[in-house]
């Protein structure tokens, strides 16, 4: 049985530090992070299209703000990245 084997059997995370560089670890922490701005952002705009549905205007609106703020966050974040 191998060290991944091991690991995704137990569900623990793979030791990677010596066969990756610290420059691409950082490039998939960041594309996690963008990849989960952009979940909750559609999340945010969905929950601001139901709110507009029920009649809750004031939420909806800062629902789709917010929504709008993680989107643009999340490609600027990728952009950087």
């Amino acid at each position: 049985m191998t060290e991944s084997d091991a690991a995704r059997c137990t569900g623990a995370i793979p030791n990677t530090a010596s066969s990756g560089s610290s420059d691409t670890n950082a490039i998939e922490a960041s594309s996690d992070v963008a990849r989960l701005l952009r979940v909750f952002a559609v999340r945010a705009i969905v929950l601001a299209i139901l709110a507009a549905v029920v009649g809750a205007t004031a939420l909806a609106g800062l629902l789709v703000l917010a929504g709008l703020g993680l989107f643009v966050a999340s490609v600027d974040r990728w952009r950087q990245g």
